[in-house]
């Protein structure tokens, strides 16, 4: 789900905290935002994964899933320690609490999910440039799946896991699109 960037010059208040570092994450978030990409390039990436997940859903094989998506770079990405850290990134862009909350709840539930099943999702936020210039940006939950993984069960998880929230995204309701024609078709 693609959301304007209130403030992208981003200045952020943070102290450091143990072996974590927030201003070094905050610098990498700046920097992130300063070099984002063009939302083309970002589109594209994203419409080479869409494929490859469509392609699975209908009964592909998980080696050909893998072998498209793991070479995917998703550009203007930056890896977010944890949700505390989500939450702070984001009401450090500008978002107010309400709607910062909302988000990382949203992302807690896709997280929920991949934990409950065994794996170990790791929490992005990406950046991009739309036409006019306007910095943009999206978290999301990513999983590393392991390659031995029955095609089956992934594909059954991966429903789970884009319908855990309670409202989906625009990105989940797409993503779901193609479990529900693939289970048309089997029908």
């Amino acid at each position: 789900m693609p959301i304007d960037i209130p403030n992208s010059s981003l200045t952020p208040p943070f102290k450091k905290e143990g072996a974590f570092s927030e201003e070094d994450f905050f610098k990498e978030m700046a920097e992130a935002i300063k070099n984002a990409p063009d939302a083309e390039v970002v589109e594209k990436e994203k419409n080479k994964y869409q494929e490859a997940l469509e392609e699975f859903v209908k009964g592909g094989s998980l080696k050909n899933f893998h072998s498209k998506t793991d070479k995917l770079s998703m550009p203007g990405e930056i890896k977010i320690p944890s949700f505390e850290i989500l939450l702070k990134a984001l009401r450090g862009l500008g978002f107010d609490n309400e709607f910062a909350n909302r988000i990382v709840e949203h992302e807690k539930d896709h997280w929920e999910e991949e934990i409950r099943c065994g794996f170990d999702p790791g929490i992005f936020l990406q950046f991009w440039k739309n036409k006019n210039g306007k910095v943009q940006g999206r978290p999301y939950v990513q999983t590393d799946y392991p390659d031995n993984i029955d095609g089956e069960f992934l594909r059954n998880h991966l429903e789970k896991v884009f319908g855990a929230p309670e409202n989906p995204s625009s990105g989940d309701r797409e993503s779901l699109k193609y479990f529900q024609s693939a289970d048309k078709s089997a029908t």
